[in-house]
């Protein structure tokens, strides 16, 4: 078989998200939420993953955008990572 160029893993691009906690109560997440969502920021909750809610912003294919994410979520007083 020759391969049709169209396999998942083969265009998969890498994503970077910006998380701004990890929570095992999904009600501090939330709590987390709603204080970034009042800056005008959106987030989301993923969810239960390896015991954790996580808070995250945006999913960037370019590294740079996700940074910059970082950096103004930082300037609002956030810690903020790349995941």
């Amino acid at each position: 078989d020759v391969p049709s160029g169209n396999d998942p893993i083969d265009g998969a691009k890498k994503l970077y998200r910006v998380q701004v906690g990890a929570f095992k109560d999904k009600r501090n997440a939330e709590k987390k939420l709603r204080q970034i969502s009042a800056t005008g920021t959106d987030c989301f909750i993923t969810d239960l993953q390896d015991g954790y809610y996580r808070v995250q912003c945006g999913a960037y294919s370019v590294r740079q955008n996700a940074e910059n994410k970082m950096n103004a979520l930082k300037d609002m007083g956030f810690d903020a990572i790349i995941k």
